[in-house]
C-alpha cells in the first residue's frame, strides 16, 4: 500500500512525519484476518433485521449483494476472498459495513478485499493482466484499504489487535515496495504488544534487508 493513514489529497502522506520515503520493491504479500474470535452474531442480526425494516421504502439493488442480508453476504464474502476473487468480493462487504458499521470484523474484511484486489490479476485473451485495468483505481483501492483498518483500529481496544493492525498496515507497505514505512510498522506493533510474535521476525528481516540493500549478508 502506499500510506499507513489515509490523508486529504491525492498525493501518499506520511503518518506524524515519522517515516522517509523507502526504494525497493516486494513481492506482495496476502491481507490477513485480524484474530478478534468468532463474528459478533448479535450485529449480523441486527444489521438483518434493519434491512428488513427498510423494505420497500429502500431503493432498488443494483448489486445482488444489496438483496442479501448480512450474515449472507458476509459468507459470500469470504467465499469469493477464498476463491482468490477479491475485486468480486468488495461489494458484498461494503454491504457488511453498511449494515453493521461497529463490527471490527467487517471492516478488516473489506480492507482485506480491497487490497487483495489492487494486486489480483485475471487472465484476458490468454495474458495475465490486473484485475483493475486503471493504476489509478487501484492506488485509490489501496487508500481506502488503509482507511478501513484504521477504522477497525477504532473498534477494537485490546492491545494484541491492535498489534495485528500495525503489522497488516506494515505487509501493505511491504507489497508497495515501501520497506521504511513498512519497518516502523512493525516496531509500533511490538510496542503496542510486546507479546507480538510477529513483530520481533519482520522487524529483523527488514533491518538485515535495508542493511545490505538486499545483496547477501555476510
Amino acid at each position: 500500500m502506499i500510506v499507513a493513514r489515509k490523508r486529504q489529497g491525492g498525493e501518499a502522506p506520511r503518518r506524524r512525519g515519522r517515516r522517509a520515503s523507502p526504494s525497493g520493491a516486494l513481492s506482495p504479500r496476502r491481507w490477513g484476518l485480524l484474530p478478534l474470535g468468532a463474528v459478533v452474531l448479535g450485529l449480523i442480526v441486527a444489521g438483518d433485521q434493519a434491512s428488513q425494516r427498510r423494505g420497500s421504502g429502500a431503493p432498488p439493488p443494483s448489486h445482488p449483494a444489496d438483496r442479501m442480508g448480512v450474515r449472507e453476504a458476509f459468507i459470500v464474502g469470504i467465499r469469493l476472498g477464498q476463491q482468490g476473487r477479491h475485486l468480486e468480493a468488495v461489494p458484498y462487504y461494503r454491504r457488511v459495513i453498511a449494515e453493521t458499521p461497529d463490527a471490527p470484523h467487517g471492516h478488516l474484511n473489506y480492507s482485506t478485499a480491497l487490497g487483495n484486489s489492487a494486486f489480483e490479476v485475471r487472465l484476458h485473451l490468454g495474458k495475465a493482466e490486473p484485475a483493475m485495468r486503471s493504476s489509478y483505481d487501484r492506488i485509490r483501492a489501496t487508500h481506502a484499504s488503509l482507511a478501513e483498518l484504521d477504522r477497525t483500529e477504532q473498534l477494537v481496544s485490546v492491545d494484541h489487535d491492535r498489534s495485528f493492525l500495525e503489522i497488516e498496515r506494515g505487509r501493505a507497505l511491504e507489497a508497495w515496495g515501501m520497506p521504511i514505512d513498512a519497518l516502523a510498522e512493525y516496531r509500533r506493533a511490538q510496542s503496542v504488544d510486546p507479546a507480538q510474535t510477529q513483530a520481533p521476525d519482520h522487524i529483523r528481516r527488514l533491518e538485515s534487508l535495508l542493511r545490505t540493500g538486499g545483496g547477501p549478508t555476510e
